[in-house]
């Protein structure tokens, strides 16, 4: 998990996944849970070329 990491704003709620190297490994779809109430946020598919 060292190569990811996560930039954002808490005023505007609007946060980045960052992967740092991206891999053959790192496709796949991504889902950002950030509350207690489990609120989440649409999925991103990240495809590796």
């Amino acid at each position: 998990w060292v190569r990811y990491s996560l930039m954002g704003d808490p005023l505007s709620g609007e946060h980045s996944l960052v992967i740092d190297s991206a891999e053959l490994g790192d496709d796949a779809v991504y889902e950002c849970q950030a509350t207690q109430a489990g609120l989440r946020s649409h999925r991103a598919k990240l495809t590796v070329l």
